[in-house]
C-alpha cells in the first residue's frame, strides 16, 4: 500500500513532485472551452487504454465544452482548473482504470519491448532486473523501490494518480 512509502519516496516518482509515470506530459488542451461550457479534464494513466479515449472523448464531449489532457496527478490538474473557470462552466474529471494484473503485465512488456523504453532503460549490465516478470516484480518488493530504470513502477501505479499531494 501507498503508506509503505514516505512522503519523500512517493514524490520520488517523478521530475514533477507528483507525476507517477516517466511518460508524463504537460497540459495538452485538444478542444477550447467556449464560454459558459464545461472543461474536460482527462487524467490520462499509462497502459489504461488512454490513448483510444483521447481520440474518442474529442467526439463524445458536447459542443463547446473543451478538453484538457495530462499524464498527471489528480492533484496537480485540480489545482490548475482555476484557468478554465473564468469561463463560466465547470470543470469534470474522467480517466480510464484498468484490471490491475492485466495492467502490470502491460508495463512490464512495455519494459522489455517498446523500442523506446529499451533504448533509454538504465539497467546495469547483468542486472537480471527485466530477464521476466516475477524478477521485476521482486525487484520492486524486495529492492530498491526507488530505482525504476527509466521505466515504470508498478507498486500502486494507479492509485498514485488519486493519492499523491504534489504540493
Amino acid at each position: 500500500p501507498i503508506s509503505h512509502f514516505t512522503q519523500r519516496q512517493v514524490w520520488h516518482f517523478g521530475p514533477s513532485n507528483c507525476f507517477p509515470s516517466p511518460h508524463c506530459t504537460e497540459l495538452e488542451e485538444l478542444k477550447s472551452t467556449a464560454p459558459g461550457h464545461d472543461a474536460w479534464w482527462f487524467m490520462h494513466i499509462s497502459k489504461c487504454g488512454g490513448l483510444s479515449l483521447k481520440g474518442n472523448l474529442k467526439q463524445a464531449i458536447p459542443p463547446g465544452d473543451g478538453l484538457i489532457h495530462a499524464e498527471d496527478c489528480y492533484h496537480h490538474m485540480e489545482q490548475q482548473t482555476h484557468e478554465y473557470d473564468n469561463f463560466g462552466g465547470g470543470s469534470r474529471f474522467v480517466t480510464m482504470l484498468r484490471e490491475p494484473r492485466s495492467h502490470v503485465q502491460s508495463m512490464f512488456y512495455h519494459c522489455i519491448s517498446a523500442p523506446t523504453a529499451v533504448l533509454y532503460r538504465r539497467a546495469p549490465p547483468g542486472d537480471s532486473t527485466f530477464d521476466n516478470i516475477t524478477s521485476w516484480l521482486r525487484h520492486f518488493t524486495a529492492f530498491d523501490i526507488l530505482e525504476d530504470y527509466n521505466c515504470y513502477n508498478p507498486l500502486n501505479f494507479q492509485s498514485r494518480h488519486f493519492v499523491v499531494n504534489g504540493s
